[in-house]
């Protein structure tokens, strides 16, 4: 009678785990390798965590930015009544399409009500729209309820939602919600931070043609440093192909001198490039561009100011604060200096300024204290050095709050860490990789069960927040198509302890490789 020895080897259980691509080392040295490893890793995140410090999310998962008119262009403001009545239109509108089960005129009814932003409560109904949209099987849906989630807008704020939308767009079949998902990965607002987890969402988006990714997998490999020249191409073919987050990070590569030769020529062209397709921070780089004495860029204050104006009200924290600067910086600031340069940091901090809080903060009189104090929580709040040291002067020299932003205004960052006052930097998060709470054995099928047989298969899958493995793929196939199946088939049936990151339960990609061997 043949004896049949089917051996299932998982190195995620076993021999090692193959988390993420990252091989347990033997215990001899594995300490020392560790940290070098980590040290390394945390690096690379940083380096990249500054490529897409300004780089915007697609377009496809951020409705435009609602503009801010300022003090001259204010719009009328409605009464209750009509708001109101504008408000129960629009819902009336959302009933409609849903007794229709229109996902199209959902997401266009969302994206208009953030437009117009003409009653209370627009933002949820907003977001009602869009997870309407997405319950019917829209991608484009889950893309803005993702967003809604990652931004707060209409709904508490929540990781775990926002990557579970995005990651559900990208299985739809819409290469940016993969894209999307691998942002929030590399950014650290899934409490990941892991590069080889994103990097499997971004091959995933690369197959389905995503310019986004391609621009993506350039920054890591530039981040990673191992393999520049190749991250320069995957960011020049996404430029050229009319991708403006590309073609900004070109320009202040050509700016900075890194990576290319410094180039300020080449660095205005591409940030007008990306700005004309109406990147803001675009716009913003080609305007500093402009007004800079020394990068030889033609061009005028005006257009400059205009340019900064232009991406201040499409939302761009980065242009709204120099205006306010520009504003404060004045000889002499008047009374209307001063309001504008309020406005303008106001909508700076909304943004995502957390320094602009200071800067609203001196534009208050000697009477306006408790104004002044808002804000400068605010800034505490955001980690921004001078309103913490404002605060502790407040609360140590017995001071006014104007006077001591007064005296924050004028100190060096020196004087404050001599005050015991420094830059906040989050710690590396800690992470704890999925553990196996139990397994299932693939069958052998019956008609290999007669032959030797030796072969592997190699799958990966993501374990979700509830340790299940979900969307199991074969990345190395055996030649026997029911190995394969087979492999996938009990992957699917296995349980595992989530991985944690700083102990907020995240997901994580996995590979494993799957032994089947067979003796007659």
């Amino acid at each position: 009678m043949k004896k049949v020895l089917l051996i299932l080897l998982v190195c995620i259980a076993v021999v090692g785990v193959v988390v993420l691509g990252i091989v347990v080392l033997p215990k001899s040295d594995s300490h020392k390798k560790a940290v070098a490893s980590k040290q390394a890793q945390s690096q690379a995140l940083e380096r990249l965590k500054n490529l897409l410090a300004s780089s915007q999310r697609s377009a496809t998962v951020k409705p435009a930015a609602k503009v801010k008119p300022s003090l001259s262009n204010e719009q009328p403001t409605l009464t209750d009544k009509q708001a109101a009545q504008i408000g129960q239109a629009l819902h009336d509108r959302r009933e409609k399409a849903l007794q229709a089960k229109d996902s199209k005129a959902l997401v266009a009814l969302g994206d208009e009500v953030l437009k117009a932003a003409s009653f209370p409560g627009y933002k949820k109904l907003a977001a009602m729209c869009f997870m309407d949209a997405a319950k019917l099987g829209s991608p484009e849906g889950m893309m803005r309820a993702g967003w809604c989630y990652q931004d707060g807008v209409g709904v508490d704020s929540g990781a775990k939602q926002a990557f579970n939308f995005y990651f559900e767009a990208g299985e739809a079949g819409l290469p940016d919600g993969y894209a999307a998902a691998a942002r929030m990965v590399l950014a650290g607002e899934k409490n990941l931070g892991d590069v080889d987890t994103a990097m499997a969402l971004i091959n995933k988006a690369m197959d389905m043609g995503s310019d986004e990714a391609k621009f993506l997998k350039g920054t890591v490999l530039l981040a990673q440093g191992e393999n520049t020249q190749s991250g320069l191409d995957y960011i020049m073919d996404a430029a050229k192909a009319d991708y403006p987050d590309a073609q900004r990070l070109l320009g202040q590569l050509y700016e900075e001198g890194k990576y290319l030769p410094k180039d300020t020529q080449a660095a205005a062209e591409w940030a007008k490039y990306a700005a004309d397709l109406g990147l803001p921070s675009a716009n913003t780089d080609y305007a500093s561009l402009m007004s800079s004495d020394n990068s030889g860029v033609t061009g005028n204050d005006k257009e400059a100011f205009e340019r900064l104006m232009q991406s201040a009200n499409q939302g761009d924290a980065d242009a709204a604060f120099q205006i306010a600067s520009s504003y404060h910086n004045v000889a002499n600031p008047s009374a209307e200096d001063m309001q504008q340069t309020r406005t303008y940091a106001t909508m700076a901090f909304e943004n995502g300024r957390g320094d602009a809080a200071f800067l609203a903060a001196t534009t208050y009189s000697p009477n306006e204290n408790d104004s002044i104090s808002e804000w400068l929580k605010k800034g505490v709040q955001n980690s921004d050095w001078q309103s913490r040291y404002a605060s502790s002067l407040i609360e140590n020299e017995n001071i006014t709050p104007y006077a001591a932003v007064q005296q924050a205004a004028k100190a060096t960052l020196a004087e404050a860490t001599n005050y015991g006052i420094s830059n906040i930097k989050d710690a590396p998060p800690e992470f704890t990789g999925p553990k196996v709470v139990s397994m299932v054995t693939p069958d052998m099928p019956a008609a290999l069960r007669t032959i030797d047989l030796d072969t592997v298969v190699k799958v990966q899958f993501l374990v979700n927040e509830d340790g299940i493995p979900v969307n199991v793929q074969v990345t190395s196939p055996s030649p026997y198509e029911e190995l394969n199946k087979a492999a996938v088939d009990a992957v699917a049936q296995w349980r595992y302890k989530p991985a944690t990151q700083n102990g907020v339960i995240v997901p994580v990609q996995i590979s494993a490789p799957l032994k089947f061997q067979s003796r007659r």
